[in-house]
């Protein structure tokens, strides 16, 4: 084999096998199968009355789509917040369905809440997250919660930070 040969195939063989990530537009997320799926935005509301009511999005543009899957428990807690759902779409329904996988939550009452599990002990409340946070919550209501899913809109600029709202996503396993 050739000098130039034999370079060219070992760069290759360190160039490693996996490529570029793609380039995704605005609005996509990857899923957990590796799939890119469009992220639909909007309000969450109830519609119906019990024991028919309806869990849906309302998008900006005034497209609504009605919310089903494994987080569906948690969007209905949700009902008046600005969330980004990613799921499989159905256009076959009426209105159009979105099996949800996963879920943002961009908004409440004009405020950019945190989501996490909420840990208490000795050391006080943590909202366990990528960047996990210490809370301080004086009505001592949301120490209720301990082991939950929940979300909280905080003041970052006192330390541990002061619970302003809360809400909660999901119990904590059994």
């Amino acid at each position: 084999m050739r000098a130039g040969t034999l370079s060219i195939l070992l760069a290759a063989a360190c160039a490693g096998t996996r490529g570029p990530e793609p380039v995704r537009a605005p609005g996509t997320h990857e899923t957990q199968d590796g799939t890119v799926s469009p992220a639909t935005e909007g309000v969450i509301y109830l519609a119906g009355s019990e024991p028919g009511t309806v869990l849906s999005l309302r998008e900006d543009a005034g497209g609504v789509h009605r919310l089903a899957g494994p987080l569906a428990d948690e969007l209905r807690r949700l009902t008046g917040a600005r969330v980004s759902v990613v799921g499989a779409a159905d256009s076959t329904t009426y209105p159009p369905a979105i099996e949800v996988t996963e879920y943002i939550l961009r908004e409440i009452d004009g405020r950019r809440p945190l989501v996490g599990e909420l840990r208490g002990g000795p050391e006080g409340l943590w909202l366990l997250t990528p960047d996990s946070l210490a809370l301080d919550e004086p009505t001592g209501r949301l120490e209720a919660f301990a082991g939950a899913k929940v979300w909280v809109v905080v003041d970052t600029a006192s330390r541990p930070a002061l619970v302003q709202s809360f809400g909660l996503l999901r119990q904590p396993a059994p």
